[in-house]
């Protein structure tokens, strides 16, 4: 069976379906939807005929992960709400190309160790990537870059430990009057943060993304009276009660902690949320509300 094949048959009606159904979701209307997925009306009326169920139910049965799947539709979806018509076809192209090759790596027992050897572009990586250069260039931050730095860090799915989680190997820094993202995202890049959402996830396990900004009183108290649920942790002492002190502060279940820092370590706020979109509205709230 020809790669083509695969996406053709098994994987694109069941993943098409799921983000129809997503996006009706969100209030877009059969035309809208039509118009974005460069299909007919009736075709989009026929997919939403059928329940979400269905199309989960259709890639379980060829033994797809439904966690991934979700995770792969959440970044789909994400970037059709920008309604960026090329973007979401080289990402629904990447997504379709690698459940495709995992599929024939799968059934076919000949190919399994040319698919260990072959490098597939990492659709999680790429909308990292992509999230990060759109923030840079949207947003001016450097108001909210501490002295050390900051990183946002992603997980696709709940993190098992820290190589599950996508940060940048350096840091997001402050150069002259403007920022600079430092480094590549990797798995288990900034070890720090990344160990920070892998707690937060223990205790709120839609917690998908994080971020560190320069501590400010008036950013907590602005988040606090736009309904986040804010707390603060530390001064601490050593390192270890630093790490003692968040994993209280985040049973807890907090969007934002205010942490003070201590020895060795600078007071900044961490922000957690369900996802890089709700990241990113976080973020504009604090510069522009």
């Amino acid at each position: 069976m020809l790669l083509q094949e695969i996406a053709a048959r098994i994987i694109i009606p069941p993943l098409k379906g799921l983000l129809i159904h997503s996006l009706s979701k969100e209030g877009f209307s059969q035309r809208r939807i039509a118009k974005l997925l460069g299909i007919t009306q009736p075709q989009v009326h026929k997919y939403l005929s059928k329940p979400e169920e269905y199309y989960y139910n259709l890639l379980l049965s060829h033994g797809f992960d439904i966690d991934k799947i979700s995770s792969y539709l959440n970044i789909i979806l994400y970037t059709a709400l920008k309604e960026e018509q090329l973007k979401l076809v080289l990402l629904m192209s990447s997504i379709v190309n690698d459940l495709s090759m995992e599929y024939l790596c799968r059934i076919k027992h000949g190919a399994r160790d040319y698919c260990r050897g072959t490098m597939i572009v990492d659709p999680f990586i790429e909308h990292y990537k992509s999230f990060i250069s759109t923030l840079l260039s949207k947003y001016n931050l450097s108001k909210l870059i501490p002295e050390v730095g900051s990183n946002i860090v992603f997980s696709p799915h709940k993190p098992k430990d820290i190589s599950d989680i996508i940060g940048l190997s350096g840091r997001i820094l402050r150069v002259g009057g403007g920022i600079k993202a430092v480094g590549e995202p990797i798995y288990g890049g900034s070890r720090h943060l990344s160990r920070i959402l892998l707690i937060a996830t223990k205790y709120n396990e839609k917690y998908r993304a994080a971020m560190n900004i320069v501590y400010d009183k008036y950013i907590l108290d602005k988040l606090a009276d736009k309904n986040y649920k804010v707390m603060e942790s530390g001064p601490h002492k050593t390192l270890e009660e630093f790490w003692l002190n968040i994993e209280k502060t985040l049973k807890e279940k907090p969007q934002i902690i205010g942490d003070k820092g201590g020895y060795g370590l600078e007071p900044v706020i961490y922000i957690f949320a369900e996802n890089l979109s709700k990241l990113e509205e976080i973020i504009r709230i604090i510069l522009y509300d």
